[in-house]
């Protein structure tokens, strides 16, 4: 009822709101991605995406986190394989699809 509609917008507010924290989590995966912590700089990364996905969808900033965090993405995943033989080639591809999606909007198909 009433209580899940203002848990969401709840939510969804706290996320607009902290949007103007963008440029703080630019710099943690930033810092992630030099010391070579890859898993770390994917989630620093997921989260510049969804923050972009709440306030400029489909924008070129959307476009450069989502292939950044893919990019991310695959390199946890080339250290999992060599590490442990972990996969996570699903999450992988799923934010590729999202990368593809979105930089098909904001530039087009070409």
């Amino acid at each position: 009822g009433s209580d899940d509609w203002q848990t969401m917008l709840r939510s969804r507010l706290q996320k607009l709101l902290c949007s103007s924290f963008y440029s703080v989590w630019t710099g943690i995966r930033a810092a992630n991605q030099q010391i070579s912590c890859s898993t770390a700089a994917a989630d620093a990364w997921r989260y510049c995406c969804d923050l972009c996905s709440e306030t400029c969808p489909n924008s070129a900033y959307h476009a450069h986190c989502t292939s950044s965090h893919v990019t991310q993405l695959y390199k946890a995943f080339l250290e999992r394989q060599e590490n442990q033989g972990d996969s996570s080639w699903c999450d992988m591809m799923v934010a590729l699809g999202e990368a593809r999606r979105c930089h098909r909007i904001c530039y087009g198909s070409e």
